[in-house]
């Protein structure tokens, strides 16, 4: 097991650094996780980061994605950034649509139950919930 202090904008170094040569094997299905952690990324081009991880990783790798957004209740998200932004933290919300195409781009094959409120997510397909209490999309998808 390994620990890697990097800047995950940068995938080069993250995908050259020794520590994950030495515990991944990326000629294999690998998954990455990005819980909510893609609204906060706001120096770097989004598209080309997720498409440059998603390339290094073999066919049938699975990519795990939450990400805040504005489409189930924009006055609560908008007073949570105001939160961040008051501690120096910027945050680009992104609609469903946006986040389809972040897939795309990607080369990620979003899987059931779709792009769907996160607190309405199941492998075996969305529950009842009110999405406003969640104001994030949950996804996964597949490569290659």
């Amino acid at each position: 097991m390994s620990y890697l202090v990097a800047d995950i904008g940068d995938p080069d170094t993250v995908l050259r650094s020794l520590a994950v040569r030495e515990t991944i094997d990326l000629t294999r299905p690998a998954a990455v996780l990005l819980g909510a952690v893609i609204p906060y990324i706001t120096s770097v081009d989004v598209p080309n980061m997720l498409k440059r991880y998603t390339g290094a990783l073999a066919p049938g790798s699975i990519l795990v994605l939450s990400h805040g957004t504005y489409d189930f209740d924009r006055p609560k998200v908008r007073r949570m950034q105001e939160v961040y932004e008051s501690f120096g933290i910027p945050s680009h919300m992104r609609g469903e649509h946006e986040l389809r195409a972040l897939m795309d781009h990607a080369g990620v094959t979003v899987l059931p139950p779709g792009i769907v409120a996160t607190n309405q997510w199941r492998p075996d397909g969305a529950v009842e919930a009110d999405a406003s209490e969640a104001c994030m999309y949950g996804l996964w998808g597949r490569t290659g």
